[in-house]
């Protein structure tokens, strides 16, 4: 048997990068890949909170010092131009730019628009007042008006809400219906008032005055002159009887009719205006009633 002896090849010492292997170059890369990515972690592991701090304080500096002008000229900005929108029937754009007028005269940011909303709706025919900025310096101004419903006494007007508008009893107003009351509440009034105009303006009757004295009786005065005396309950249930002799006897004698007084439980007593004497006879319309006055 004969051995033959092979010899192993030395290395090569010094080789290149390009010289080794595929595989090896593969493996060599991913090593180097690791220690840049383990390296990268370990610093911002030390160093990274102080870093994004001082970077950030860098930045907000440079902020402030670059956009101090720029803030300063938005913040002293004056109002260049005031729109006011609304329909205007007892108030003018006018008076409300003289409402608004001392107020603007502040920088545009530094404008209490609640202020301003407020001034507004101390006038006494501005019922809702909205104010807002419109970018870069516009005020904008919405106005909502009082809507007169009826003249309350000689005090003023009141609203839909029964709320007393204080002003001067003038013009078209005047033809108003009035309405006063010695015990009830002005809302009470208005209330009152809306729910009889609704039923007699079914059958094409206006209210022109709705009065309420002392007792808390109330009497309907109709724009034909025509006294409804109510009395003090039921007032809703009892108007309707009085719709109903309307209907079958009344609306085509209304001129010869005085006053109705619907203030028993069964009947309704008619004053009739005798034109010839000038009398007033009084005469009940409907079955005789058991009860007297309410």
């Amino acid at each position: 048997m004969s051995l033959r002896f092979i010899k192993p090849k030395q290395p090569v010492r010094g080789a290149s990068f390009r010289e080794r292997s595929a595989p090896q170059r593969g493996r060599l890369a991913g090593t180097a890949a690791r220690l840049g990515e383990l390296a990268n972690r370990t610093v911002a592991v030390m160093f990274g909170p102080w870093v994004l701090l001082a970077v950030s304080v860098c930045v907000g500096a440079f902020l402030v010092y670059t956009g101090k002008d720029y803030v300063s000229g938005v913040i002293d900005r004056p109002v260049a131009q005031v729109n006011v929108e609304g329909e205007f029937s007892y108030v003018t754009r006018e008076q409300v730019m003289d409402v608004i007028a001392p107020a603007i005269d502040e920088n545009f940011l530094q404008l209490d628009l609640s202020k301003v909303k407020q001034d507004l709706e101390q006038q006494a025919w501005v019922d809702v007042a909205s104010v807002g900025r419109r970018w870069p310096n516009q005020l904008e101004v919405s106005i909502v008006e009082q809507k007169p419903i009826a003249r309350w006494s000689d005090a003023g007007f009141l609203n839909q809400r029964g709320e007393l508008i204080k002003t001067t009893l003038t013009g078209e107003l005047m033809m108003l219906p009035l309405l006063e009351a010695s015990a009830h509440t002005q809302a009470e009034v208005m209330n009152q008032y809306q729910d009889l105009a609704v039923l007699l303006r079914s059958r094409n009757l206006l209210i022109d005055g709705l009065k309420s004295d002392e007792k808390r009786a109330w009497t309907v005065i109709l724009n034909n002159g025509l006294e409804v005396r109510v009395g003090r309950d039921q007032v809703m249930e009892k108007m309707k009887r009085f719709i109903k002799v309307y209907d079958a006897q009344l609306h085509q004698r209304m001129a010869e009719v005085a006053h109705v007084d619907v203030r028993y439980s069964n009947g309704v007593a008619v004053g009739w205006l005798d034109t010839a004497d000038n009398l007033l006879t009084a005469q009940l319309v409907r079955p005789k009633f058991s009860q007297g006055v309410q």
